[in-house]
C-alpha cells in the first residue's frame, strides 16, 4: 500500500496543481469577462442601440432638415434679415452702421414694407457685415438659401471633426448615437430657423479644439472666429490663462486685433464707439428672455448675477487649473459651456456650442452625456410651451457642474480594489484618441 500511495503522489501533485491552475485561469476568465460586460455596459442599451440611433436620430436629423425650410418660410422675421441690412448699409458707402434710423430705412426697402414688429437690429461687428455684403445683395431668401447651404456644411465638418473625439473600438451605432445627440440638439437646430452664425462657429470651435495640443497659434487664432459673438467666448480667455496656455492666447489675441482694427478701418472709431451704445441697451431689455442663468434676474440686475456667475466660474478653473492644463479640450469646452451659462444674452440657437463639452464628456462618461443631451432638449421643449420656466438655463447650470465634478473627482477616491491593469491617468481622460503617447525613438 506504500508502494502504491508513493506511485500515486506525484499524480495527485500534477492534478492539485492543474485543479489550481484551473481555478487561477477560471478566475481570470471571470474577471476578464466581467472587465469585458463592464465595457459593453459602458453605454446604456447596446443591445438597442441601433434601434435607439435609428429613432432619435431620425427625429433629430428630421428636426434638422425642417427648421432651415422654417427659416426660408418666414425669412422676414428672422435674425438674418439684420445681417443682410448690414451687409447693404457698408454697400452703399455708409459707416453709420448703427444708427437706427440707418437701419430701418434699409430694412424697409428690403422688405418692401415697414415692419410692423419693427426693425430687426444688426449687432454684430462690422466685419462680419462687411463680410457678408456679396450674399447681401441677393434677394433675401436666395441669399438666406445660400447662407443655410453653407451652415448646414459647417455643421457637417464639426461633426466629422468632433467625432475623432470618441472612442474608436466603439461601435457605429453607439457613435452615431453620441455625435447625432450632440451636434443636432433641438435647441441648437434653431439656429438653422433664425439664420444664425452658430454652425459656422460651432465648426471654428471644433477646429480650434483638435488643434490646441499641436497648433496652438492657430487654435487660437479659430476661436478668435467666435468674437462675432463675443458672449460665447468671454469665461475662454481666463481659463486659457490660469493653465498658462500662452500660445493658445496668442493666436486669439491676433484674431481678436483684426475683429476691432477692422473695425475702425471700415468705420472710423466715431461710428465704432456707436456699436457698445446701441448694443448694451437692447440687451438690457432683452436679458429676461435668454437662456442663460443670469435671465433669472432679469433686466440690469442679470449684469449684476454675470458678473458674479463668472467670479465663480474662474474661481473653479483656478481650483481646476493642473487639471485642465493637462486636458487643453476640456479646458476650451468647459469655458464654452460656462460662457453660455454665465452670460445675459445667449438664445437657446448658441446652445449648440455645447456640443464640444458633450462629445469629449461623453467618450468617457457615454451614458450620461446621452442623458444630458436628452434632457437639454426636454427643457427646450418645456421653455417653448412655458417661457417663464427657464429650464434650459437650469439644464445647462447642471451638465457643466456634472462634468465639473466628473473632471474633479480626484483618483484616490476610487475603489481600492484595482484591476491588475492598472488604469489609466486621469490626464488621459479627456485626451484625442488619435494621440497615443509615442514610441520611444531609438537611440
Amino acid at each position: 500500500m506504500a508502494r502504491y500511495a508513493a506511485c500515486h503522489r506525484p499524480v495527485a501533485r500534477r492534478v492539485e496543481a492543474d485543479g489550481r491552475r484551473g481555478a487561477h485561469a477560471t478566475v481570470a476568465g471571470v474577471s476578464d469577462a466581467a472587465s469585458s460586460a463592464a465595457r459593453r455596459e459602458a453605454f446604456p442599451g447596446r443591445v438597442s442601440a441601433g434601434r435607439t440611433t435609428l429613432v432619435l436620430g431620425s427625429v433629430l436629423l428630421a428636426n434638422l432638415v425642417a427648421q432651415p425650410l422654417r427659416g426660408l418660410r418666414y425669412a422676414v422675421h428672422t435674425d438674418f434679415v439684420a445681417f443682410v441690412t448690414g451687409g447693404r448699409i457698408l454697400h452703399a458707402g455708409s459707416t453709420c452702421l448703427y444708427c437706427p434710423a440707418t437701419q430701418a430705412a434699409v430694412q424697409t426697402r428690403l422688405l418692401g414694407f415697414a415692419p410692423s414688429w419693427g426693425i430687426v437690429p444688426y449687432a454684430n461687428p462690422p466685419l462680419f457685415a462687411y463680410l457678408i455684403q456679396p450674399l447681401a445683395l441677393l434677394p433675401l431668401r436666395a441669399a438666406m438659401a445660400v447662407f443655410l447651404g453653407l451652415s448646414l456644411l459647417a455643421l457637417g465638418g464639426a461633426a466629422v471633426l468632433l467625432a475623432r473625439w470618441l472612442p474608436r473600438e466603439w461601435p457605429l451605432s453607439q457613435r452615431s448615437l453620441l455625435l447625432i445627440a450632440s451636434v443636432a440638439l433641438l435647441p441648437g437646430a434653431e439656429s438653422f430657423a433664425w439664420g444664425q452664425l452658430d454652425p459656422l462657429l460651432l465648426l471654428a470651435a471644433a477646429g480650434a479644439m483638435g488643434l490646441m495640443a499641436r497648433r496652438p497659434v492657430i487654435a487660437g487664432a479659430l476661436l478668435s472666429v467666435l468674437m462675432a459673438k463675443p458672449q460665447l467666448v468671454w469665461l475662454v480667455v481666463p481659463a486659457l490663462v490660469l493653465t498658462d496656455s500662452w500660445r493658445v492666447l496668442l493666436g486669439f489675441a491676433a484674431g481678436t486685433a483684426v475683429w476691432l482694427v477692422s473695425g475702425l478701418m471700415i468705420l472710423g472709431g466715431q461710428h465704432l464707439a456707436d456699436w457698445l451704445r446701441y448694443v448694451l441697451p437692447a440687451h438690457v431689455g432683452e436679458a429676461g428672455k435668454t437662456v442663460g442663468l443670469p435671465a433669472v434676474a432679469g433686466g440690469s440686475a442679470s449684469f449684476a448675477l454675470a458678473t458674479l456667475l463668472a467670479a465663480i466660474a474662474v474661481g473653479v478653473a483656478w481650483r481646476l487649473r493642473e487639471t485642465l492644463r493637462s486636458n487643453p479640450a476640456a479646458c476650451l469646452s468647459l469655458g464654452l459651456a460656462a460662457s453660455l451659462v454665465c452670460a445675459p444674452h445667449v438664445y437657446s440657437q448658441d446652445l449648440l456650442l455645447l456640443a464640444p463639452l458633450l462629445v469629449i464628456w461623453g467618450g468617457r462618461h457615454p451614458g450620461a452625456a446621452l442623458l444630458a443631451a436628452l434632457a437639454l432638449d426636454g427643457a427646450y421643449l418645456l421653455d417653448q410651451s412655458l417661457a417663464p420656466l427657464h429650464a434650459e438655463a437650469i439644464a445647462t447650470a447642471a451638465i457643466l457642474l456634472a462634468v465639473t465634478r466628473s473632471l474633479a473627482r480626484p483618483a484616490a477616491s476610487r475603489p481600492a480594489t484595482t484591476p491588475e491593469r492598472p488604469a489609466a491617468p486621469r490626464a488621459a481622460e479627456w485626451r484625442h484618441p488619435d494621440r497615443a503617447s509615442p514610441a520611444p525613438s531609438p537611440r
